[in-house]
């Protein structure tokens, strides 16, 4: 599936760069939930962030397919629980990362059949990339039965403090996903319906605690980021 976006988006932009011109830019600022896709996990959303600028591309002489390139910055993660099997105890913690995110997507834009004109409606689709810039994770696992002031009621993992820096040696700085997005335009102002699918693990693999779950070898980290954005934003013409 990723692959298929990403060679369709490419041969598209390829094949139309003879008709193609720059159209529009725009700034967007968006906001909605974030969690970590992986089924052993019992995730809590956290809030996430999108602010950031576009371009657009154009493709054909009206013909409505565009386009667009986009620099955010963006907020994503989640709260995780995990019960451990066998074992009268569970894991807890909450990563909060933000990425600098380049979109290249794929949109179509037609008006709404309506009376009152300049009532667009779009749709899109591509890849995304996500490079760390900053943020931290918690990580710890508690026992129950014993009382908080009991040194094994509370246990780290990783290190000797709750939270630490997202490095690269902790977690993936660089993240490949798809977007896909639907949106309302009247005139210069925009509001997007935008939804991230993440392809790939939060953690690495070689850093994984492994876990006898559901009779599988799983990581409490292997969760891939999901969000869903609502983002406002202002649309203006690029002059000739």
């Amino acid at each position: 599936m990723k692959k298929l976006i990403i060679t369709l988006t490419l041969l598209l932009s390829i094949g139309a760069s003879a008709q193609a011109q720059f159209a529009n830019w725009g700034v967007r600022l968006g906001s909605g939930v974030s969690y970590l896709a992986d089924e052993l996990l019992t995730s809590k959303p956290i809030v996430a962030y999108n602010i950031g600028a576009y371009t657009n591309l154009s493709i054909g002489n009206n013909s409505g397919l565009y386009l667009q390139g986009a620099f955010n910055v963006s907020r994503r993660g989640s709260y995780f629980e995990l019960e451990l099997d066998r074992m009268n105890s569970f894991r807890e913690g909450k990563f909060d990362l933000w990425y600098a995110q380049i979109p290249i997507t794929l949109c179509y834009e037609f008006e709404l059949p309506i009376q009152s004109a300049r009532h667009m409606i779009n749709v899109s689709i591509g890849p995304i990339a996500n490079i760390g810039l900053i943020g931290t994770y918690k990580n710890r696992q508690v026992t129950l039965g014993y009382s908080s002031s009991d040194v094994n009621h509370d246990s780290e993992f990783t290190d000797t403090k709750n939270y630490r820096a997202f490095r690269s040696d902790n977690a993936r700085m660089f993240d490949i996903g798809a977007q896909v997005g639907i949106g309302y335009r009247h005139g210069n102002f925009t509001l997007d319906l935008i939804i991230d699918h993440g392809f790939v693990p939060i953690r690495y693999e070689e850093d994984l605690f492994r876990l006898n779950t559901s009779g599988r070898k799983r990581n409490a980290f292997g969760g891939t980021n999901q969000a869903f954005v609502l983002a406002v934003g202002y649309q203006l013409p690029i002059a000739n």
